[in-house]
């Protein structure tokens, strides 16, 4: 073979040799750009997967949470607040009254809201602030303390002495509900110790304790005491963004502080980005007509709570933005534009998914 054909073979060779090369680089990059593009979407499937399900397992316990609590508006032991002769010997009795203000609803239409309800405290806001277009929920009720009285009830103004200690549930200036089914007495407990394996609860006159010493009625080793507590539920912006830089919001309960005039707010829930309250107020015929807040007659005549809460995800998870209305009961949520700051009774223009979450409760107590 002459020079010249083997130069020609061997250029043939190379040749062949970078196309092959070049097919080879080609099919690898679209095989590995497939597996990369499966990996992202088996990622972004996970991530939809692990928010729906977070959203949906955060909006049950939201509702059951509620609903028990709202279950036992004006519980008072073995007997309501309208069908025992109760006392209320406190100072610092609850916020907005108890004796048919066991539940009080308020809706937070704009900024002063507050104003003219029981969070006017010193003329300030005493509550986390709560979400504009949001409702607020206000419960009162009493939880019993499982302990047995144990001496000195002879006389209306003798300290209650309970067998072991129960400073768990009741400290100093907590107010403490004492009930024989019949009669009953709400003071604030204004010392609070443990002698010999038992508590001591006094129940003196002070600034921040009773009007008098006595109770109102002598009881015996069969009644029984009990925590009182003012709760009011609500959401709040928790102060934390998402990686967008997106608020999240929580529902948020308030327990009341009454010696210092104050509600002290923790977070239950995060991801509630709304809560729509309507209340079944009985009519003299017996009829219930579901309501909102502040078309409520008689708060004494609420039986039922239709609650509607609107979830949202953490994370932006969809492929397109929300541009979604939601039926909140009587309220419809509408999107704002992306970027924009939601309004009133409106949500973000975002990537987070959103459900709507429902229940009725019926009080036990009414």
């Amino acid at each position: 073979m002459t020079k010249k054909n083997q130069y020609h073979n061997s250029t043939q060779q190379q040749g062949f040799s970078l196309i092959e090369l070049m097919i080879a680089l080609t099919l690898s990059t679209v095989v590995i750009g497939s597996v990369f593009s499966a990996f992202f979407n088996a990622k972004q499937t996970d991530r939809l997967a692990h928010s729906l399900s977070r959203l949906q397992e955060s909006g049950r316990f939201s509702l059951d949470y509620l609903a028990r609590e709202i279950r036992m508006t004006g519980y008072l032991g073995c007997a309501t607040a309208a069908g025992v002769n109760l006392n209320i010997n406190a100072v610092n009795a609850p916020a907005g009254g108890l004796l048919g203000n066991e539940l009080l609803g308020y809706e937070a239409p704009a900024a002063s809201w507050w104003s003219t309800t029981q969070y006017d405290i010193s003329g300030t806001l005493e509550i986390r602030t709560p979400k504009l277009g949001s409702d607020i929920i206000n419960i009162k009720r009493a939880t019993r303390i499982d302990s047995t009285l144990t001496g000195n009830l002879t006389q209306s103004n003798a300290n209650i002495t309970t067998a072991g200690d129960v400073t768990e549930y009741v400290q100093n200036n907590d107010l403490v509900l004492i009930s024989d089914c019949v009669n009953a007495d709400l003071f604030a407990a204004t010392n609070v110790t443990i002698t010999s394996g038992e508590t001591l609860i006094v129940h003196a006159v002070a600034t921040d304790g009773n009007t008098v010493p006595q109770l109102a009625n002598i009881y015996d080793d069969q009644a029984s005491l009990y925590q009182f507590s003012s709760i009011s539920y609500f959401v709040s912006d928790t102060g934390r963004d998402n990686s967008r830089g997106e608020p999240i919001y929580a529902l948020y309960q308030a327990n009341e502080t009454f010696d210092a005039a104050e509600f002290n707010s923790q977070e239950i829930v995060e991801g509630v980005e709304s809560m729509q309250i309507l209340y079944g107020e009985r009519s003299t015929n017996g009829n219930i007509k579901f309501v909102k807040a502040s078309d409520v007659g008689t708060w004494a005549d609420v039986t039922t709570i239709k609650i509607a809460l609107m979830l949202t995800s953490n994370d932006s998870v969809r492929q397109s933005y929300d541009t979604n209305s939601y039926e909140l009961l009587d309220v419809t949520s509408a999107n704002t534009s992306a970027g924009s700051t939601a309004s009133v009774n409106s949500h973000s223009e975002d990537k987070r998914l959103r459900q709507i979450f429902t229940s009725s409760t019926v009080i036990r107590n009414r």
